[in-house]
């Protein structure tokens, strides 16, 4: 049974089209998928796996496992989580310029830090219930994303130390125009909204 993948084991396979990580996954390293240009589809299944990131000379970076790092960008179109998954790892989906669309299964109660960052077709994002923790600009930088819906009930770890999860630093702003918060909700993290000026 795996349960981690190593750096670079897949990096520059153009043909691979799809992959569906296993719900018993652990770690993921580095570059893994770098350079899969075929690559459209994810199907993450993993309940509680982390991705990599990487320390070069004393400087920490992230290595989001699914971008090309000759083109700062990603092909993938969709990205499938399975039912049982709990954590959505640090810059999983960085840098998915075509994702248009993120469900997340009820059972995530946690989604970390940048996990979406420059997701620039992602246009709406709904939040589920059970989340407990939301990461530092998870949706940065993503220029399109419109309509957020918001029913996480008591939210309350949310950590804005690098800046708010909903944030464009190009812009100083965020695209949000539609907030809405779901009838369940106890608790409104700290800079949730901060930066909306179209809201």
């Amino acid at each position: 049974m795996v349960v981690s993948i190593e750096d670079n084991v897949f990096k520059g396979n153009t043909q691979i089209t799809s992959v569906t990580i296993p719900r018993n996954m652990r770690n993921i390293g580095s570059h893994v998928f770098d350079g899969c240009t075929s690559l459209t589809k994810v199907v993450w299944n993993a309940i509680s796996c982390s991705s990599a990131s990487v320390y070069d000379d004393g400087t920490w970076y992230l290595a989001p496992p699914f971008m090309d790092y000759t083109t700062f960008d990603s092909n993938v179109e969709e990205v499938i989580f399975g039912d049982e998954v709990t954590y959505v790892p640090v810059a999983m989906c960085m840098n998915m310029s075509k994702l248009k669309n993120v469900k997340f299964p009820n059972k995530v109660t946690a989604i970390d830090e940048y996990a979406f960052n420059y997701c620039s077709s992602l246009e709406s994002v709904t939040i589920p219930e059970n989340v407990l923790y939301v990461g530092s600009m998870t949706f940065n930088d993503c220029a399109n994303l419109k309509s957020v819906t918001w029913n996480a009930i008591n939210c309350n770890n949310y950590i804005s130390n690098s800046g708010p999860m909903l944030y464009n630093y190009d812009t100083q702003s965020s695209a949000v125009e539609q907030f809405v918060f779901g009838e369940k909700v106890e608790c409104i993290p700290v800079y949730l909204c901060s930066g909306m000026s179209k809201l």
